[in-house]
């Protein structure tokens, strides 16, 4: 029964390729990493001593979380079900990932300091990989959708 579940589920996949599968992982790992470095109760404890700059960086990524979790979650499922649906739900979040680390290091780099922990430090490292990630997710579903590939 499990294996013809699998069979079934592997089966209906959308039809996407490789470079995708990676940057989808790419962005994953990214979004997990970032999401374990906000809650992290050790970066609390840290933060309990911090600077202000620490304390606001800490503070604008929290309230990003839901958007982030919002984004892992509902893109599988989205991709699974509608392409076009799929395709929408990136390009909002691409456009936004994108003004959001524009905005991060044009305008809120002198107010904003991260704190020197090894997990926000891979975060940070990760944060343009998943840029580029994401725009490849978006460049393949956009011509996936383009030529009327449908799963």
């Amino acid at each position: 029964m499990l294996a013809s579940t699998t069979r079934r589920i592997w089966g209906s996949r959308p039809k996407l390729s490789v470079p995708f599968w990676i940057a989808s992982t790419v962005l994953y790992a990214t979004g997990f990493v970032a999401i374990f470095a906000l809650i992290n109760p050790v970066v609390y404890q840290f933060l309990q001593a911090a600077q202000a700059p620490q304390l606001v960086a800490i503070k604008l990524n929290l309230i990003r979380l839901p958007l982030i979790c919002l984004v892992l979650f509902a893109f599988p499922f989205l991709l699974w079900n509608s392409l076009e649906r799929a395709l929408l739900l990136m390009k909002f979040a691409t456009a936004v990932v994108i003004v959001v680390y524009i905005d991060d290091h044009l305008v809120l780099y002198e107010y904003v300091g991260y704190p020197k922990l090894a997990i926000f430090k891979i975060a940070l490292f990760l944060r343009p990989i998943a840029v580029m990630a994401l725009l490849w997710i978006t460049f393949e579903l956009h011509f996936r959708v383009k030529i009327g590939q449908q799963k």
